[in-house]
């Protein structure tokens, strides 16, 4: 298998993680307040309420974890990516760079799917009558196919 594929999965993988992590979609609700209905929309940076978004002033502990697992959880794909790239162009000889790339990924794809359910466990009794959304779900997606990418890049040989 070649090098590219996995490089091609991570990719997509750190695409939607990225989209999941800026949109404030994780949680999606509407409420009654008198008579009036409104929507509101729950992100890890803000929340919409009637398509007004206000970025939070303070934030709790657990959204500050998801916070962390989310963004670490990029920054390592990135770094799968860039080991894998060196393998393929400049350090063809070094055997090291796949295995490193696939644990990386490996660590990548499990801190995403924690990020995902710290945010669950912690939400989502907050908000109940809320479901989850978009935002949500690209991060788990992106965390299996990181993991996916990490078996790509052990898989990986030279051609």
């Amino acid at each position: 298998m070649n090098g590219i594929v996995p490089i091609v999965v991570a990719g997509v993988s750190l695409l939607l993680n990225i989209v999941g992590l800026a949109i404030p979609y994780w949680l999606t609700g509407s409420q009654t307040v008198l008579t009036t209905k409104i929507s509101l929309n729950v992100g890890l940076w803000m929340t919409c309420i009637d398509g007004t978004c206000i970025a939070y002033a303070s934030v709790t502990g657990a959204l500050n974890a998801v916070r962390a697992m989310e963004i670490l959880g990029m920054l390592l794909l990135i770094g799968a990516m860039a080991c894998a790239v060196l393998k393929l162009v400049a350090m063809k000889d070094k055997a090291i760079l796949p295995k490193v790339s696939g644990a990386c990924a490996v660590a990548a794809g499990v801190l995403m799917v924690i990020g995902c359910i710290i945010f669950a466990a912690k939400f989502k009794k907050d908000f109940s009558g809320y479901s989850f959304n978009a935002g949500f779900a690209l991060p788990i997606v992106a965390g299996i196919g990181s993991i996916v990418a990490a078996v790509l890049f052990f898989l990986a040989r030279d051609n």
